[in-house]
This record gives structure tokens, C-alpha cells and sequence, in this order.
């Protein structure tokens, strides 16, 4: 596994070697196995969700015991495919206020690994705002940003500000997210990046 840093850590990129596919798409297939067991669990459960026939399906060895490629594997070689793409690419999701899963994230979770440990998901957002759109801002740009960070009023004029309240309120936590957001980004520099101080 050869783990490669960015200046923006979102977009910090894990290649895999053949012995790490492998190990990946066995723990993908444990994952997806157990999520199998899971779901007849679920169904066999007294109560408004017990479905025998549901619980039959999810248990049926057609779908994970077959002489050819079963279709749980031919499942995990598109997840293997999937998560091999997301790990060239950078974290978006629950992980940089985006509401959806990371794919990057459950990758990196199945590899036992953390490209961002300890970033937190309103720290990481500020972060990766700050490097602009295509990434072209510098490391030392963005901690100078994140350690001058503003909030500037006329972002906040329109009418759903004023049904919230008003903008004023969520300045101080904000605030303290770009602290943190320039802290953990100084800390990432000198781990990853001390040559270039």
C-alpha cells in the first residue's frame, strides 16, 4: 500500500498493491456476508418485521455458494472497483458536511487505516473549502486563511438568515471550527510536509 499526501489532506490518495486487492475484497465479502446474516436476524425477530420469506431470501445460497462466481462475489468485485476509484479521489460525505457516506472513508476503514485522523467533519469542510475548487491554493495559503478567518456579514443577508435568527449566533462556533481546522491543518503540515517549511 503506498499512501501518497496532499497538500489538502482530503485529497491524500491510498494504491493498492495485488495482496491489498485481495485482502480488500475479503473484507468486503465479510461485510457484505454480515450484513446477509443481519438481515435474516432481523426478519426472524417477533414483532411487525418478522418475514420468514424475507429471511429466506437474504439466507439462500444461491446468492454467496456457487460453483461459479457467485453473485456476492461478482458484488464485491464491483465494490473492489469502486472503493479502488474512491481512494485515488478525495473524502466527500458525512465527513466534510456533505449528507452522504464517504466511500473513501469505508475504504479506508476496511484497509485499517485514517488519511484524516482526529479531523473533525466541520474543521474538514473549512479545510477543504479553503483550497479553492480545483485545489489550487497552497498549504500555507490555507493556514494563513484558517488563522485570519472572517466572517464576513454580506454571505448572510438573505431571508432564510433572518428566519434562523440571524447569522450572529453560529459565529462563535464557527469561529472555533476554523481554530481547529488551523490547527489540525498546521499539525498535518509538519507531520507530512516538513521539508517544505
Amino acid at each position: 500500500m503506498k499512501i501518497t499526501y496532499n497538500k489538502n489532506p482530503l485529497c491524500t490518495t491510498i494504491e493498492l498493491d495485488e495482496h491489498d486487492k485481495q485482502l480488500l475484497w475479503q473484507k468486503i465479502k465479510l461485510e457484505e456476508l454480515e450484513d446477509l446474516l443481519f438481515d435474516v436476524y432481523f426478519h426472524l425477530q417477533d414483532g411487525k418485521y418478522f418475514d420468514l420469506d424475507a429471511a429466506k431470501k437474504s439466507a439462500d445460497p444461491e446468492y454467496y455458494c456457487t460453483e461459479d462466481k457467485s453473485p456476492i462475489d461478482k458484488r464485491c468485485d464491483q465494490l473492489l472497483e469502486h472503493y479502488i476509484v474512491e481512494l485515488q479521489g478525495n473524502h466527500v460525505g458525512d465527513c466534510t458536511c456533505v449528507a452522504c457516506s464517504c466511500s473513501k472513508c469505508h475504504a479506508e476503514s476496511l484497509l485499517g487505516i485514517d488519511t484524516i485522523p482526529g479531523l473533525g467533519k466541520h474543521a474538514a469542510s473549512k479545510i477543504n473549502g479553503a483550497f479553492g475548487k480545483n485545489n489550487e491554493k497552497s498549504i500555507d495559503d490555507v493556514i494563513h486563511y484558517l488563522a485570519n478567518y472572517e466572517i464576513n456579514p454580506a454571505n448572510f443577508t438573505d431571508e432564510a438568515w433572518q428566519k434562523l435568527g440571524g447569522y450572529e449566533q453560529y459565529v462563535p462556533r464557527w469561529m472555533a471550527e476554523a481554530k481547529l481546522a488551523h490547527d489540525w491543518l498546521v499539525n498535518y503540515k509538519n507531520e507530512h510536509f516538513k521539508d517544505s517549511n
